[in-house]
């Protein structure tokens, strides 16, 4: 075998995200929307991340419509631009807020904007995510929590992708 050493594989740290955990990172991205008198028109959630954020966004404003947008680019990859430009049109000069629920390698987002930039939309567009990686060039403009993908590999598990198993089973 001689004296080389394996490369040992980093295995990446879960985190286990309750519903309180992500509730408190929207009244945080919430409350930072208050302070900047931010109130949008729309909000356009991504499947399957940012549906949690996105109804409860619509409901805490009371009175803007939910649009449910497939495209994720992981999971079955799949991107509905025809369904993104009839959006746009529709709510052309609006404020629109795009939520998801994590910016992690920037994919999902960077292709809706480049989506968004080829349409003729004159609308002020917004990003809302819970966790943004800063490594990610890309400019959000409301966020909770801030990682390092650099710094730690982490994986999270968001409370909607594993809610039939109980947080004693999680931790084990």
């Amino acid at each position: 075998m001689g004296n080389k050493k394996e490369k040992e594989e980093v295995m990446p740290q879960y985190e286990y995200l309750s519903h309180d955990v992500m509730d408190n990172y929207y009244a945080d991205i919430l409350q930072k929307m208050a302070l900047d008198r931010y109130r949008p028109d729309v909000v356009i959630a991504l499947s399957r991340g940012g549906l949690d954020m996105g109804v409860k966004f619509s409901n805490y404003f009371g009175d803007i419509p939910l649009e449910p947008l497939v495209w994720q680019t992981r999971d079955g990859a799949e991107s509905d631009k025809e369904r993104l430009t009839d959006l746009l049109s529709k709510y052309q000069h609006k404020d629109i807020l795009i939520v998801d629920d994590i910016l992690d390698t920037g994919t999902t987002l960077k292709q809706i904007a480049d989506a968004i930039s080829d349409s003729k939309s004159f609308g002020v567009i917004d990003y809302a995510v819970a966790i943004e990686n800063q490594d990610v060039d890309f400019e959000i403009s409301y966020s909770s929590r801030t990682i390092s993908r650099l710094e730690q590999e982490q994986w999270f598990v968001f409370p909607w992708e594993n809610w039939w198993i109980s947080n004693l089973d999680r931790n084990k």
